[in-house]
Formats: C-alpha cells, sequence, structure tokens
C-alpha cells in the first residue's frame, strides 16, 4: 500500500526486487494498492532511477535508505491504512487451496508449510469450517529466532519470549490456550494438540481453506479488524 509520491517508489523497488533477487523473484508475488488517483510509473520510464541498481544488496541499499523518511500515513497524510483491502487483495491473488495470514512483521516457523501438508495428507477427512490456529509468540529482537519448539520453550522459561499480545491484549489471544500448548509434548511431526470453540475477542492467527469468508474492508488502521472476519 502506498500513496502520493510513495507509488512511483514502490514500484521500482518491487520491480528491481523482482529483477535482481532471485529468492523475491522465486517466492513472492506482491499486490500494489494505491489509491484511484495515483500513477504507478514503471521503471521503464523512470531510467534514471533504476540505472544506479546493479544487484540485490543495491536495491536493499536504496530501500533501507528511504525508510529514514517514513512517516505513518495515518500521522502526516490522515491515511488510514487498509488492513483488511490489503489482506483481501493477497487471497485473491493466490490459487493456493491452503491459506494462513499473518501480519508482515511476523515469521512462520521454518517447516511449517511442509509439515501442515503432511497433516493434512493423513486428515482427508477434515470439514471446511475448521481451521488449525498457530500460537503467536513475540520474541525480544536481540533473539535468534528459535527453530523448533524446544528452543522456544527454552528462551520462553527465561523471559526472552512471551505469548503474543500478552500484554496488550491478552484477551485477543487467551482462547489459544499458551500454558496448554506448552506443556504439550514435542513430538516428531506435526499434529492437531486441541480443539478449542472461537469465543469473543479471540483473533486468532490459522491455516484454513481458501473458502472462508474475506476481511471486512470497512475496517481501516489498528485494532480489532482480523476480529470481524473470525
Amino acid at each position: 500500500f502506498a500513496i502520493a509520491n510513495d507509488v512511483r517508489f514502490a514500484t521500482l523497488i518491487i520491480f528491481a526486487l523482482s529483477s535482481f533477487c532471485p529468492e523475491v523473484q522465486e517466492l513472492v508475488t506482491f499486490h500494489l494498492v494505491c489509491h484511484s488517483g495515483d500513477l504507478a510509473v514503471f521503471p521503464e520510464q523512470d531510467h534514471n532511477a533504476f540505472a544506479k541498481l546493479r544487484n540485490c544488496a543495491s536495491v536493499f541499499k536504496k530501500l533501507h535508505a528511504y525508510r529514514a523518511k517514513y512517516q505513518n500515513y495515518a500521522i502526516g497524510n490522515n491515511a488510514s491504512y487498509p488492513n483488511n483491502l490489503l489482506r483481501n487483495v493477497a487471497r485473491t491473488g493466490t490459487n493456493s487451496k491452503y491459506l494462513m495470514t499473518i501480519d508482515i512483521d511476523m515469521l512462520p516457523s521454518e517447516m511449517l508449510h511442509s509439515e501442515f501438508l503432511n497433516l493434512i495428507e493423513e486428515n482427508v477427512d477434515i470439514e471446511e469450517q475448521t481451521v488449525f490456529v498457530v500460537p503467536a509468540f513475540e520474541i525480544r529482537h536481540t533473539r535468534r529466532i528459535p527453530s523448533t519448539k524446544s528452543e522456544l520453550l527454552q528462551l520462553y522459561q527465561v523471559g526472552e519470549v512471551r505469548a503474543f499480545y500478552e500484554e496488550l491484549c491478552w484477551k485477543c489471544h487467551a482462547p489459544t490456550n499458551y500454558s496448554r500448548w506448552i506443556n504439550l509434548s514435542v513430538d516428531s511431526k506435526l499434529a492437531e494438540a486441541y480443539a478449542v470453540e472461537w469465543r469473543d475477542p479471540w483473533e486468532p492467527f490459522y491455516v484454513s481453506v481458501n473458502s472462508v469468508p474475506l476481511f471486512d474492508e470497512r475496517f481501516k488502521q489498528y485494532g480489532f479488524n482480523r476480529i470481524s472476519q473470525a
């Protein structure tokens, strides 16, 4: 999502990332959303900005330099961030049978994708109304992201990791029942832990079929926007 002059820069960076960064080209699909009156100028029409980029590192260097001028749109331009619109754009742009909608600053477990597919293959009779909640945690920025549950629990026990929104809105994720999940034995493969019925105001992160309802696009900016879909 970009507005005003940022639309041109976003278009350039997306084009450059797709051109110079093989892993981005292979694994990432971009959808640029902007106001109807804004114009996206493609690099073919803007050689000066694009010509100085030589490789993937130079693209990220330009991106980090631009961040210094960043300001929250709601503060500087009175533009509310359309969270749910962006989520729906991303969803309609994929043909995957299963999906997981998370925030941009979240990182899924390393083997979640492959292990979830194995779980589905072994449980072919799963109802479409069933979603698979993934417990989310917050970690101190100085810590390395744990790659296993055992590593996560070690950090949790010393206070370097905590349940998602534990301080900001603990009740928003209370039904996840973190204490129960933490005390489960560590299994060698991904499996269903326990069943939980939804209750207000739970807004979990989960894997589901792509046919679940879209997000309510009337909700903008921050706070309780995902719960409208949950």
